[in-house]
């Protein structure tokens, strides 16, 4: 058995009427390192994928009971059958064969008598193909329960401040539905003034590339669906790709950290029974007074 070069090895579906004809596609196949399924007409064909899904199928597509055309477009509507590589095996190569073969879901068309060479290079490309379709789909998998299981809110914006992606998180803390939020611009999560500056900061940080807070993280002011303006942490970072750029900002809802900080400052510079400023508020703002008074050529009386 050759090696294949996949990290898995891949099951190959092959359907035709002739048992000569599917031996020695079975023999090759074999061969090549593939594990192989026989199916002796196109009704067995489906039966068998619907069972076990395969990463390939070969369809002969002259078959009695169900012809590979109609076997094509059944197992294109079975589950798992959409993104599966179909070749189609005929021995006619007229163009009305070719585009029946298209039409009914084939992604290949291979003529008999069968060149093994070219079969064998079909194959290989048309797995490679998706396999790599896979390896995107569980990578955008996992990076989405990444991000949606992220404790902070997480939101992508493009180069016109229009939200293309939000998790979980942005939900719960704006009040907003993913359909509400995605395909408007962001600066609805903002509350005035900041809302009407947004895009005019934008076009001026794409034209000059200079922001005090790209890359680093500041204290911003949101408005939830409710109405409500609260505090966050806003951290944006820039994603530059080929023909556009995206943003991504990090946001955290500090609300309660803003409110535990002003119970700590009221609680050192007021008093707790009669609510009056204590010693430390009057040095400090004192202290205060004497250096706007030092700056501006100022005297301070008491």
């Amino acid at each position: 058995m050759e090696l294949i070069g996949f990290q898995k090895q891949p099951r190959i579906l092959v359907a035709d009427d002739s048992r000569s004809a599917r031996e020695l596609i079975r023999i090759f196949l074999e061969k090549q390192g593939y594990a192989v399924t026989e199916a002796g007409d196109g009704k067995e064909a489906v039966r068998r994928f619907r069972e076990s899904p395969h990463d390939l199928v070969l369809m002969d597509a002259n078959m009695p009971v169900v012809d590979g055309y109609r076997a094509c477009s059944e197992i294109r509507r079975s589950a798992g059958g959409e993104d599966v590589g179909i070749i189609m095996i005929t021995a006619q190569e007229d163009d009305e064969s070719v585009e029946k073969a298209f039409a009914a879901g084939a992604e290949e068309f291979i003529t008999k008598p069968i060149q093994w060479v070219v079969l064998q290079k079909r194959i290989h490309l048309s797995l490679e193909n998706r396999f790599a379709h896979e390896a995107v789909i569980e990578s955008r998998a996992r990076m989405e329960a990444i991000v949606n299981t992220a404790p902070d809110a997480i939101v992508v914006i493009n180069d016109q401040g229009i939200m293309e992606s939000v998790n979980r998180a942005s939900c719960r803390m704006f009040g907003h539905g993913v359909a509400e939020m995605v395909g408007r611009n962001v600066s609805m999560l903002m509350p005035s003034p900041y809302r009407e500056q947004h895009d005019s900061y934008l076009v001026r940080y794409l034209t000059t590339r200079n922001s005090a807070i790209m890359g680093g993280s500041r204290e911003w002011m949101a408005i939830r669906k409710s109405g409500e303006i609260f505090p966050i942490e806003l951290s944006i970072s820039e994603v530059r790709l080929k023909e556009r750029t995206l943003f991504t900002g990090v946001l955290r809802d500090i609300t309660d950290r803003k409110e535990a900080e002003q119970k700590i400052f009221y609680q050192a510079h007021y008093d707790a029974l009669t609510g009056l400023a204590n010693r430390a508020l009057f040095l400090s703002t004192l202290e205060d007074a004497l250096k706007r008074g030092h700056e501006d050529g100022d005297s301070v009386a008491s």
